[in-house]
C-alpha cells in the first residue's frame, strides 16, 4: 500500500475530495443566501467555496467523494450560521475570518471522525485501525479530535485574549 500506487491513489483522492467539498460550499452557500436574502451574494459565495475547502482539509485523503459533497454542504451551513451569529452579537468580523476557518474548521475536525474510510487510510500508508463513526470505528478517533479542538480553542484564546485586552486599553483595537 505505501509503493507508488498507493501514493498516487491518494493524491488523486485528494485533489477530487477537495474540488467537490469546495464546489458545494459555494453552491450551498448561493441557494441559502438567495432564499434567505434574495440576492445573488457573490462574496457569500467565494466565502462558501472556502468554507467547503477549510472542512474538507483535515480528511480529503481519507473520505469518499459523496462524503466530501456532505461535508462541504455541511462546511457552507457552519460558514452561514457562523457568520450570523456574528452579526447577533454584534462582533466585529469584516471578513469572516472565524465563521470560515474557525467554525467551519471545527466542522472538519469533526467530518473526519465520522467518515474516514479505513480503506482509503491504507492506501495512504496508515496502519492504524482507526477509522470513522460512519464505518464503525467507534468514538476513538472523535474523542481524540474533540480533545483536540478544545486544546486548540484554549490555546488560540489564552494567547489572543491579552493582544487584544492590550490593544483595547491603548485604544488602537478598532480603527476609524
Amino acid at each position: 500500500a505505501r509503493g507508488t500506487g498507493g501514493v498516487y491513489a491518494t493524491a488523486e483522492r485528494c485533489a477530487v475530495t477537495t474540488t467537490l467539498a469546495g464546489a458545494t460550499g459555494g453552491v450551498v452557500t448561493l441557494i441559502v443566501i438567495k432564499i434567505r436574502d434574495h440576492i445573488f451574494d457573490l462574496l457569500a459565495c467565494l466565502n462558501g467555496i472556502l468554507a467547503g475547502l477549510v472542512a474538507i482539509t483535515a480528511c480529503c485523503a481519507f473520505v469518499d467523494p459523496w462524503a466530501a459533497v456532505v461535508i462541504g454542504a455541511i462546511g457552507a451551513v457552519v460558514y452561514i450560521g457562523a457568520a450570523m451569529l456574528l452579526l447577533k452579537f454584534q462582533i466585529d468580523d469584516p471578513l469572516e475570518a472565524f465563521p470560515i476557518h474557525g467554525a467551519s474548521g471545527a466542522w472538519g475536525c469533526l467530518a473526519g471522525t465520522l467518515f474516514n474510510k479505513q480503506g482509503h487510510q491504507v492506501t495512504a500508508g496508515f496502519t492504524d485501525q482507526i477509522w470513522g463513526l460512519f464505518y464503525g470505528g467507534g468514538g476513538r478517533l472523535l474523542g481524540v479530535n474533540a480533545l483536540g479542538m478544545v486544546v486548540i480553542t484554549v490555546w488560540t484564546v489564552g494567547l489572543v485574549t491579552p493582544l487584544f485586552l492590550v490593544m483595547k486599553f491603548t485604544g488602537i483595537l478598532r480603527i476609524s
